[in-house]
C-alpha cells in the first residue's frame, strides 16, 4: 500500500506539470520507457503492452564521500526510440554525464530491450576517483511480492510470469536485497556491494551493479552500461570486472557447500 501511494503522488504531480518533471516517453513496436520522475532519476515505466515492470531505476554516484545523484536534465533529446540526457557540472561541478537510453521492441508480445549507456567526464581539474551503482527495483508483471531472483553467470534473472533479465556490463559486483535496503545503504554513502542476495525470493525485488574505485584523469572520460530484457535474450553478454568474478566464485563454493550440508 505505501508502494502503491508513493507512486500515486508521483504521478498526481507529473500530471500537474507535464514536461517539467519527468521525460518524455520513447517508444519502439508496442514497447514504452519513461523517467517518471528527475528528483531524483527514478520511478520508471518499462511495458510492452502488459503490466510496468519496473518501479524505479536510478544511477548513484560516490566521490570522496560524498554521494550524489542526477537530477533534472540540463538538456534532454527523445527521438523514436531513444532518449538523450545530459547533466553539467555535477557534484559541485566535478563531473558531467550523458545517459543514452535506446529501448527495441522484439518479435512477440511483452518482450523487449533496453539498454543504459551513461558516459561520465571528469570536470574537477584535478583526478578523481568514482564508485558508481545502477539501481533498479523490478515489479514483473506489475506486482511486488512475487519475484524470484538467480544468477545466470554474471547476471541477474527475475522471475514472476515474465522473465526480466538485468545486466551490468563489466561491473565489479552485484547484490540483490527486498526492498529498500540497498537503496538506502547507498545513499547513506560508504557503502559497496558484496555479491550477496541471490538466489532471492519470492519477494520484493531489488538490486545493482557498481564499479568500484574508478580513476579518472583531469577531462577523461567513461561509459558505463546496464541492461533490461524482458522474455528475451539479453542482446549481449556482460563481461564482468575481475572482482565481480571472484565474488561471485565465492558465492558459487558458498551455495555448494551449504547444498552438500
Amino acid at each position: 500500500m505505501l508502494r502503491a501511494l508513493r507512486r500515486c503522488a508521483v504521478l498526481i504531480a507529473v500530471l500537474a506539470s507535464p514536461l517539467a518533471g519527468r521525460a518524455v516517453p520513447i517508444t519502439d513496436g508496442t514497447a514504452l520507457f519513461q523517467y517518471d520522475s528527475f528528483t531524483p532519476l527514478s520511478f520508471t515505466t518499462f511495458t510492452d503492452t502488459a503490466s510496468n515492470h519496473v518501479f524505479e531505476a536510478r544511477w548513484m554516484f560516490e566521490s570522496g564521500g560524498t554521494v550524489f545523484e542526477p537530477g533534472t536534465p540540463d538538456s534532454e533529446s527523445y527521438v523514436g526510440n531513444q532518449m538523450v540526457l545530459t547533466w553539467n557540472g555535477l557534484n559541485g561541478g566535478e563531473v558531467d554525464a550523458t545517459l543514452t537510453i535506446t529501448l527495441t521492441d522484439q518479435a512477440g508480445p511483452n518482450t523487449a530491450n533496453l539498454v543504459q549507456v551513461l558516459e561520465v567526464t571528469n570536470t574537477s581539474g584535478g583526478a578523481i576517483n568514482l564508485d558508481l551503482v545502477h539501481y533498479a527495483d523490478f515489479d514483473v508483471d506489475g506486482t511486488s511480492g512475487n519475484d524470484v531472483a538467480t544468477l545466470v553467470g554474471s547476471t541477474i534473472q527475475v522471475d514472476d510470469l515474465s522473465t526480466l533479465r538485468y545486466a551490468g556490463y563489466g561491473a565489479d559486483a552485484l547484490q540483490v536485497t527486498a526492498f529498500s535496503t540497498l537503496r538506502d545503504a547507498v545513499l547513506a554513502g560508504g557503502y559497496d556491494l558484496d555479491n550477496s542476495g541471490l538466489p532471492f525470493g519470492p519477494g520484493d525485488f531489488t538490486g545493482g551493479f557498481e564499479w568500484q574505485n574508478v580513476a579518472l584523469a583531469d577531462g577523461a572520460s567513461q561509459t558505463f552500461t546496464a541492461e533490461f530484457a524482458l522474455n528475451v535474450p539479453l542482446l549481449a553478454v556482460p563481461e564482468p570486472g575481475t572482482a565481480l568474478l571472484l565474488g561471485l566464485g565465492l558465492l558459487g563454493l558458498a551455495l555448494g557447500h551449504r547444498r552438500r550440508r
